[in-house]
């Protein structure tokens, strides 16, 4: 188990991505909740949003 959080952490790391995101199971939930919403409201509102919605999720990855 342990092994396997350092290598997530590892590749996190190589990717730019904070350490404790990886390893925050919250977070990371918090963030499946956010794709589905989003993947929800892109299957709803067509080019308009699309911009406005990748922008903010652009701003909430960093």
């Amino acid at each position: 188990m342990k092994n396997k959080e350092f290598t997530v952490a590892d590749q996190s790391r190589h990717h730019g991505v904070s350490v404790q995101m990886s390893t925050n199971g919250d977070i990371s939930a918090e963030i499946k909740r956010l794709f589905g919403r989003i993947v929800l409201g892109l299957s709803f509102a067509r080019k308009p949003l699309l911009k406005w919605r990748w922008r903010m999720l652009a701003m909430l990855i960093r």
